[in-house]
């Protein structure tokens, strides 16, 4: 650390232990963090934010992901290890949360408001995280839609290669009007039998 004497810097290998007694009808769940969490997470907002994922998903990988993309977008720039453990009293999947629905005709705004909501994400929430939590959503989202979109032009590749090719040949049979056009006014005759080939 800039400014501190090496002897302030130095760092202890022996860890603080504590054995606390569970509880197997209150905890839901322990988290090992190292401090590229805790850098940017409370304590109490790291339990908010595992708690609200569990609501959405069963793939602990998944939720574990979606806490280090929020501690990414709240600017941590250290390594981030994290372990989550689930016990039995940890909350479950809310049906409700993940209802599907589809989204057609509706624009970019309103299907992921939608799907932010499906996803757990409240507007009352008590967890300062959401909006970082919200922003690699909102990335994929949008990334998947630019997908669909792209798959859709080349299924409609071949009517829109026809509909060119009749707007070419209008503009060059155009061209040609025009140019014979000029040509007459030009005071030029014309065999319109060769013009034709």
């Amino acid at each position: 650390f800039p400014g501190l004497c090496p002897t302030d810097q130095l760092v202890s290998p022996e860890p603080d232990i504590y054995i606390i007694e569970r509880n197997k009808e209150d905890d839901e769940f322990l988290v090992l963090a190292c401090d590229g969490i805790y850098d940017v997470l409370e304590n109490e907002e790291l339990c908010r934010l595992v708690r609200s994922r569990l609501t959405v998903t069963e793939d602990l990988k998944r939720a574990s992901n979606q806490v280090l993309d929020v501690c990414l977008s709240k600017g941590s720039r250290d390594n981030m290890t994290m372990i989550m453990v689930v016990f039995d009293a940890a909350p479950k999947v809310n049906e409700e949360a993940l209802i599907e629905s589809k989204h057609d005709g509706a624009d970019d705004a309103d299907s992921i408001t939608l799907i932010l909501k499906q996803e757990g994400f409240d507007d009352n929430s008590p967890s300062t995280c959401d909006i970082h939590l919200a922003r690699s959503l909102i990335d994929r989202i949008l990334e998947e839609k630019n997908k669909i979109e792209e798959s859709q032009q080349r299924q409609q590749s071949p009517q829109l290669q026809e509909a060119n090719n009749l707007s070419n040949n209008l503009v060059e049979n155009t061209d040609d009007t025009i140019k014979t056009a000029t040509e007459v006014e030009a005071g030029e005759e014309i065999d319109y039998e060769k013009k034709k080939l």
